[in-house]
């Protein structure tokens, strides 16, 4: 399975993200291509709501066991089962802001 992580900027306001608020995303992927798999990704988190993605790492893992949180072992399973997952960090990231 190959993991992608990253960061993502919502870009339409909903129920559990405000628009223009940047999140840590993880990506699951049973294409363990990363070339493969790019433009899967952008349109599925456009689709979704989010742009200026920014990839930070990527590795693979053959199996759940190595996740070491409950949602990022739902979104692995969930990828086995369709392919392509997407887990969204549910806090914002703070803005940095140059002194």
């Amino acid at each position: 399975m190959l993991i992608i992580s990253g960061t993502a900027e919502c870009i339409s306001a909903n129920k559990q993200y405000n628009q223009d608020e940047r999140h840590i995303i993880t990506m699951f992927s049973t294409d363990e291509t990363l070339e493969n798999n790019l433009d899967g990704i952008e349109k599925s988190l456009n689709s979704l709501g989010w742009d200026k993605i920014v990839i930070e790492e990527v590795e693979l893992i053959e199996d759940s066991s190595s996740l070491d949180h409950s949602v990022l072992k739902e979104g692995f399973e969930k990828a086995v089962k369709l392919g392509l997952a997407f887990v969204v960090n549910n806090e914002a990231l703070e803005e940095v802001t140059a002194a």
